[in-house]
């Protein structure tokens, strides 16, 4: 746990992610592994979605910006 709560604070997600794996192999009631787990995840979700959107936007971004060379 004190490996993951590192990690997390570090910034490393996928790390904590995979040491809180570990933690619940060995012990599959450890109520705040499962706690922190559902954040990380939910974290991980939402920082995927963003830069979808942000790819998204640079996209439009893009082709607008050609759009209006072009004419």
């Amino acid at each position: 746990m004190t490996r993951a709560e590192g990690a997390t604070r570090a910034g490393h997600s996928a790390r904590a992610i995979r040491l809180l794996g570990r933690v619940l192999e060995l012990e599959r009631d450890q109520k705040q592994a499962k706690l922190m787990l559902s954040r990380l995840r939910t974290r991980e979700r939402t920082v995927k979605r963003l830069m979808a959107g942000g790819a998204a936007l640079l996209t439009t971004a893009a082709v607008s910006g050609g759009a209006v060379l072009c004419t």
